[in-house]
């Protein structure tokens, strides 16, 4: 979102109209009244009379013969130098703005055309002073007619994967019937528990409930810095880590991308002017001259392309996990204050269709569900429908005020410009409509996503969205929270596009990809590249591991020494613990190591193995299983000794030295004077693994 230039971003909820020929009832200009405005007169216009606005304010009294929604035209001209804003107000409420667009005439007045709410009898409805300077004619006002939405549930994706099937299936059933009232995070470094996020802890506590939609940025991804800073590396991951978690949790993970200089020379995406730091990127540049063509020869393609890959590849490790995502590329372009939106619809879109087609049919992203940002009036900018799953709106009031009213006016906008064969959406938001108002006002927005800090929580003089407005937006019945989500069931694809990086190799289970993580993912170069940095005394990671049949395992934990060694974790394995200390003070800094726990048997089926810390501060990053090869109570033989079990019996036959049997956490359990047949009862044994030495043999039997 561009928090400085706001103003064009707010709800514009007209559009310019094409035509004056339906019955309506008519309000001259110059008979309203008028604040700080100038009548003039010309014979073109309408009564001959018309008020030029100037700085002021202008408020019609409009009476209808019941409460409902009507569509207003003004009639207009704008010559003053490029499009201005003015705000729109109904009986003292704000109904958010209109943009007048220029005109070539000073005397040829044309339509803007606005929907809002009236109540039964007189309203007044006002044109405020926002960028001011327009001169208006008069306005018409009839009931507005709804049209029905007739929703494919084809995805612009060819074969997605299943669990985007199914995401995408649930929001068009849901279209109309439910809302979903999300929020977006912000600084999710050194946090990665979902529930502890700032704007969700927020909304969960002045609620009860828990938001289902959460919105992330893929803004470090790529960039100046994407390469070198350990900090934008770690916030990288975390949106990969966190959108996890809401999947698995039943939620629906909501990405953009505030995608930074490709070349890599400016760590920024604004325009110059726009915003702060800024990039003077032309992405034109890598046309062949005259048109909007691709010059994949360019130094400047080359670099689009390679974040283009770079983002792919976040989605597609996502994919491999079965998550499915709303995915916003190229946001807000129309407005221009971002360099993807600088050139003008026809270069934009050029681009567009290259990240589509890169991402979905040279890269196989297939767990996108693609969402299109509109102001909802740029349809010269819109890819077409074979491009975009949803239509978005990203809307905050200007001036910055508190309203939770439906949006009535931007949704049938959006209808009338794009029709109604797409999902339409609120991508960002400051305050969230309230979720009864928009089913009573026929405004359903599929969803909607309060924009962090201060727009989702109240800081000083902001408060957008209150704890008492959250409390009950949340536990509105129309709306849906993450406890009321079904659950995905779809699994996780066979092929997913890429070698998957959390699926073993030679037992290797890297700590990132552990089915539970309750800890922070950093960048380590160790084994994988990443770890799992026990912060908290409540951390944790958990794997759930599927054994074909049962057998004694050695178990291996790599891990990191990012400050200094010597931190104990704890290892539960089936409810087992063992205690192992990772490294040394010794150790360098920045090294790598791995220590063994003691053999464990795994059971066929799923065994669950955990890490917890004992001292925080402790970077895990991977676990190796091997299989000793002693599958069960069988004979064993080593050298001159062997035994045989049967029912709650040990033999031992050939022992010449003592017999020693221990458990597997190393405490002994028996001992035998050294005799040529040795029977032992191993009733009230625990299961388990079981060491018998005698010399220097060691045998390992399983109970």
């Amino acid at each position: 979102m561009n928090k400085t230039l706001r103003k064009t971003l707010l709800g514009i909820s007209c559009f310019l109209a094409t035509s004056a020929s339906y019955a309506a009832d008519k309000y001259e200009a110059e008979d309203a009244i008028l604040d700080k405005c100038q009548k003039a007169t010309d014979a073109s216009a309408s009564g001959g009379a018309y008020v030029k606005m100037q700085s002021g304010n202008l408020t019609f009294n409009v009476n209808v013969a019941e409460a409902g929604t009507y569509d207003i035209n003004i009639f207009y001209t704008d010559t003053y130098g490029g499009p201005k804003t003015q705000n729109l107000v109904v009986n003292g409420i704000s109904a958010g703005s209109v943009t007048f667009a220029e005109t070539s005439s000073a005397t040829d007045f044309v339509g803007m055309l606005c929907t809002v709410k009236f109540q039964a009898g007189e309203n007044e409805f006002s044109i405020t002073n926002s960028w001011g300077w327009v001169d208006i004619d008069y306005i018409t006002v009839e009931k507005h007619g709804f049209t029905a939405f007739e929703l494919s549930k084809d995805l612009v994706t060819p074969n997605p994967i299943e669990s985007a099937q199914e995401l995408y299936n649930f929001l068009v059933d849901n279209f109309g019937k439910k809302t979903i009232s999300g929020v977006m995070t912000d600084k999710i470094v050194g946090v990665n528990k979902l529930a502890d996020q700032e704007e969700i802890k927020f909304i969960t506590n002045a609620s009860g409930k828990a938001p289902a939609l959460i919105g992330f940025d893929f803004l470090h991804s790529t960039g100046k810095s994407s390469d070198t800073n350990s900090w934008h590396q770690s916030y990288s991951t975390n949106t990969e880590t966190l959108g996890l978690q809401l999947w698995k949790q039943g939620g629906v993970p909501a990405y953009c991308w505030h995608w930074k200089d490709p070349r890599k020379e400016q760590e920024a995406f604004y325009n110059p002017g726009s915003g702060s730091p800024s990039t003077d990127f032309d992405f034109t540049k890598a046309f062949k001259a005259g048109t909007t063509e691709w010059d994949t020869e360019s130094d400047i393609y080359k670099a689009i392309i390679n974040d283009i890959d770079i983002v792919s590849l976040k989605l597609k490790t996502l994919q491999c996990k079965g998550v499915a995502v709303l995915w916003r590329p190229l946001h807000e372009a129309s407005g221009g204050w971002f360099w993807w939106g600088s050139k003008g619809a026809k270069n934009y879109l050029a681009l567009y269709k290259l990240v589509f087609d890169r991402m979905v049919n040279v890269n196989g992203v297939r767990n996108a569900i693609w969402v299109w940002n509109s102001d909802g009036s740029d349809k010269d900018w819109y890819p077409g429908d074979e491009y975009v799953d949803i239509i978005a709106r990203d809307f905050y009031y200007y001036p910055r005020e508190t309203n939770h009213a439906s949006l009535i006016g931007e949704f049938e906008k959006l209808k009338k410009v794009f029709g109604t064969k797409k999902i339409i959406t609120l991508a960002e938001n400051g305050s969230t409509p309230y979720p009864s108002e928009m089913f009573e006002d026929g405004a359903p927005w599929s969803y909607s996503m309060a924009w962090y800090g201060d727009y989702a929580m109240p800081n000083g003089s902001f408060d957008d969205n209150t704890a008492d407005a959250w409390d009950k937006i949340m536990n509105d019945e129309h709306n849906l929270s993450l406890e009321q989500m079904p659950g995905w069931k779809s699994a996780a694809p066979e092929d997913c596009g890429i070698p998957d990086p959390c699926k073993s190799k030679d037992g290797i289970y890297q700590a990132e990809c552990a089915d539970e993580i309750n800890a922070t993912i950093e960048n380590v170069s160790c084994e994988s590249g990443n770890g799992v940095n026990f912060q908290n005394s409540d951390d944790y990671i958990k794997f759930n591991i599927n054994i074909d049949k049962q057998e004694l395992y050695d178990i291996t934990v790599g891990y990191a020494i990012p400050y200094s060694g010597g931190k104990v974790v704890t290892c539960i394995v089936n409810g087992e613990k063992q205690d192992i200390t990772l490294g040394t003070e010794d150790d360098e800094v920045g090294s790598c190591g791995t220590v063994a726990l003691a053999p464990v048997v795994l059971n066929a089926g799923e065994n669950i193995i955990e890490i917890v810390p004992n001292w925080t501060w402790a970077v895990v990053d991977y676990i190796q299983l091997k299989a000793s090869g002693v599958t069960s109570v069988k004979d064993e033989t080593t050298n001159n000794v062997k035994i045989v079990s049967s029912n709650d019996e040990l033999n031992i036959i050939g022992a010449e030295s003592e017999i020693v049997i221990m458990d597997a956490a190393g405490h002994t359990v028996s001992k035998v004077e050294a005799n040529n047949n040795v029977t032992i009862s191993t009733k009230g044994w625990n299961k388990g693994v079981y060491l018998v030495k005698t010399g220097a043999q060691t045998l390992k039997v399983i109970k």
